[in-house]
């Protein structure tokens, strides 16, 4: 039996057949064939935040064009963004903006801005008026990390950024969505198709209004839009009304249409298609058909219908933060976002409680003061000519 184990393989074993990354070895000892395979290993920090174009090494290997040597504030502003994966918004916080911004823009020219260095700018500078630190787009096209990974390092407790979370073409389990809770500085959120892993119906969105009414989550979400989620049903509605900020229930390929709009009318939500936002969406801001500008438009128009839980000025405040709109896998395609002939685009629009109370308020005649109502006299009934008869005729129809 020795002998047999330690016969050396056949030449079908001998070379190892590679399918996909597996390759088919023997074991001379035991006698056994196995397949041994090499599995891609995700990261094991969050390096996506310190990820750019470009490269340091570029600003190390500078040197000043023209005669002499370059300026000590040159050199300085070199020093800080060879060292920029130090930069915190408590470094930033003294230096006025009119040099940080020198800083910010020869950053963006090098392609250096990654999402940490934008997290301290826009965290120290929140009041300033550049572009790119106002609205900034991230995209992680295939996603090697749980959701909860990409969830944290967005996050602002202070309030610093308001999160447009675009979440599609991933694999996510159902518990990492219902932890989406914990963004508390979420404004919109969107959940596409192809989410693997999940079915994403009322249970989840049930998970997500009872976290907004326990612990005060989902306190400045004014936007939730869902692409191809057919388990979602109008009863959802009850639970969307727990959520304090939300205005735009947006949704494209659902169950949820016309034949959901009474169910919808009567817990708060009008029906409304896409070419009847139209002119609701430019008044917002939109300027495109691309993703980020409608889901840019739908926030700032939202804002303007929570005047029932916030202040004209605090809407106004939540406006002004920076804007970082996170998409976690491919975003849905832009050839189908034309508002104006999309019509597989659907929307329920949260009523005020001022158009709830006239939804509910039911017809009746004006009342002024002390009058009364006018109301008219009864008629006395009078018998028509062919009825009138004396008392002989009458005897004589009863004779006859």
């Amino acid at each position: 039996m020795s002998r047999l184990l330690k016969i050396r393989p056949s030449s079908q074993y001998s070379a190892s057949a590679s399918n996909r990354g597996s390759q088919r070895r023997f074991d001379a000892d035991s006698g056994q064939i196995y397949t041994e395979m090499t599995c891609r290993a995700g990261p094991m920090t969050a390096d996506w935040m310190w990820k750019t174009k470009g490269i340091t090494k570029s600003v190390r290997r500078f040197r000043f064009v023209g005669p002499g040597c370059a300026s000590l504030e040159n050199m300085a502003i070199r020093s800080v963004i060879a060292n920029s994966s130090s930069l915190t918004a408590e470094t930033l916080q003294d230096i006025p903006w009119h040099i940080a911004q020198k800083i910010w823009q020869r950053v963006k020219v090098l392609e250096l801005d990654s999402h940490y260095v934008w997290k301290a700018f826009a965290a120290a500078y929140p009041g300033e008026t550049d572009k790119e630190l106002r609205h900034r787009c991230h995209l992680i096209e295939e996603p090697d990390m749980s959701l909860e990974a990409y969830v944290k390092p967005i996050l602002s407790p202070l309030y610093h950024w308001i999160v447009y979370l675009t979440i599609s073409n991933v694999t996510c389990s159902r518990t990492e969505l219902v932890g989406v809770s914990r963004l508390v500085n979420l404004g919109a959120v969107t959940i596409g198709k192809s989410v693997a892993g999940s079915c994403f119906d009322d249970s989840i969105i049930r998970a997500w209004g009872r976290a907004a009414a326990e612990v005060g989550a989902f306190s400045m979400l004014r936007v939730l839009v869902l692409v191809a989620q057919k388990e979602v049903t109008p009863r959802s509605f009850i639970y969307l009304n727990q959520f304090p900020s939300l205005a735009l229930f947006n949704m494209e390929d659902c169950s949820l249409g016309t034949q959901s709009k009474v169910e919808a009318l009567a817990l708060g939500w009008r029906y409304r298609t896409c070419k009847d936002l139209t002119d609701f969406l430019i008044h917002g801001g939109l300027t495109n058909a691309s993703w980020d500008s409608t889901i840019q438009a739908c926030f700032r128009q939202a804002g303007a219908l929570g005047a029932d839980h916030l202040s004209r000025e605090g809407v106004e405040a939540i406006d002004s933060l920076p804007v970082l709109h996170f998409c976690l896998g491919l975003p849905p395609k832009e050839a189908g976002l034309e508002i104006t002939t999309n019509q597989r685009m659907r929307c329920f629009q949260r009523l005020t409680q001022k158009n709830r109370q006239n939804q509910t308020m039911v017809a009746k005649r004006p009342f002024i003061g002390d009058q009364q109502s006018y109301k008219r006299p009864a008629k006395k009934p009078i018998i028509r000519t062919s009825k009138q008869k004396d008392f002989s005729d009458l005897l004589m129809d009863f004779g006859s």
